[in-house]
């Protein structure tokens, strides 16, 4: 019993039944605000500790850096700012989303750092990870068709990404190449019938890293490679059956073959002329404040560099840069050192997924817990080549 009531069982568990009760802003209720509040009471508490026990290494440093200069902005948009007008969400949307998508990070280092959670902890944990995520895409899929009176297989739907945050768990059954193909080609599958393109995209790119890593850092190669060519197969005839009998995926693979970015490129020379023109000096350096792009051009960037320099400025921008800086130089020393295979290659496929949101959508402020709890865990495992002391006196 013991260790089925621990600490990260418990808080892991709360934030899925979030995750699965919907968001607070659009589904409220005495339960979802219960949840939502015990949710964040127990984030709170694991972040104090985390900074109360733990040392920080770099990549967590510069987190924090980056971290306080959200939360000062997201501040100063809540008193400081008088017409909400413009805004698409609620003042206070700016620091929740942000503080959904960061704190967890350091609640789960505190949780490795504590040796409360380990490789084996994640594998049990999949299964709940993946009924949630699951829940998350029939919940958004009966949201849409609601609202929109879309038929089915009509629309694209942003649960690609939810997927995509699971894909890089696979990595952790290196004990079980099948069982890690199984997740690979059912996730890959999910992430393809949502048919966002950024999603699909990044899955295809993690997938071939993640073959390529299961082969090199595997006994059986033989065996491995034979998971990988039935995994290919799957999601190959998969692709291959809705793209000749869904005709909004062929023409959504059309649009892309023909260069379409959903209008992406013309917004993003947008944002960069107003930047370019701006006429207090101030503003170049300390950018406009949180939710700029919204406030000022009526709508989000869909870039982190972009929203970072109209919102944060070049001082956000440079402090954005030093924590992926730091997350590459943490990869680059965990595989000098002979960390853990497995947790190398999730790390780096989780960078690989959440840099490349940076490009084409949100990643600072759009991690959920699947993503986010692997990133906290790999940040201080790959960490353990330091022969400095882990916790705090």
């Amino acid at each position: 019993m013991k260790k089925i009531f621990t600490f990260p069982n418990i808080y892991t568990l709360v934030a899925l039944l979030y995750l699965c009760l919907g968001d607070l802003l659009n589904n409220i209720s005495i339960i979802t605000m219960s949840v939502h509040g015990l949710f964040l009471a127990l984030t709170l508490v694991f972040l104090f500790l985390s900074f109360k026990e733990c040392r920080m290494n770099v990549a967590m440093k510069s987190l924090c850096a980056l971290s306080a200069m959200i939360l000062i902005y997201g501040v100063w948009l809540i008193y400081m700012v008088s017409d909400y007008s413009l805004l698409f969400d609620s003042p206070t949307r700016y620091l929740d989303l942000h503080f959904k998508s960061i704190a967890p990070i350091f609640v789960y280092y505190y949780f490795a750092e504590k040796k409360l959670i380990d490789v084996k902890w994640f594998c049990y944990a999949t299964p709940f990870f993946l009924f949630a995520v699951y829940q998350q895409y029939i919940f958004a899929q009966r949201d849409i068709i609601l609202k929109y009176d879309f038929e089915l297989g009509e629309f694209t739907d942003n649960s690609g990404y939810f997927f995509l945050a699971l894909l890089p768990i696979a990595a952790f059954f290196k004990e079980r190449r099948w069982l890690e193909y199984l997740i690979i080609t059912f996730l890959t599958i999910m992430i393809v019938s949502c048919m966002k393109r950024g999603p699909i995209i990044c899955a295809g790119i993690i997938d071939v890293f993640m073959l390529k890593e299961s082969l090199s850092g595997s006994k059986g190669k033989f065996k491995t490679l034979i998971f990988a060519l039935l995994a290919f197969c799957g999601i190959y005839l998969f692709v291959k059956n809705i793209y000749l009998s869904n005709d909004y995926f062929s023409y959504r693979f059309e649009q892309t073959l023909d260069g379409d970015d959903s209008n992406r490129s013309k917004n993003y020379n947008r944002l960069w002329q107003y930047y370019q023109y701006q006429t207090n000096p101030l503003s170049y350096i300390f950018g406009n404040g949180a939710y700029s792009c919204a406030r000022y051009l009526g709508f989000h960037a869909h870039n982190d560099w972009l929203e970072m320099l109209m919102s944060l400025g070049f001082v956000g921008v440079i402090l954005y840069a030093k924590y992926w800086k730091a997350q590459v130089k943490t990869i680059i020393k965990a595989k000098a050192n002979g960390i853990e295979h497995s947790i190398v290659t999730v790390f780096i496929s989780i960078v690989i997924c959440n840099f490349m949101k940076t490009i084409f959508s949100m990643s600072i402020d759009d991690m959920l817990i699947y993503s986010s709890s692997m990133l906290g865990f790999c940040l201080s495992k790959c960490n353990e080549w330091n022969d400095k002391p882990r916790l705090k006196e």
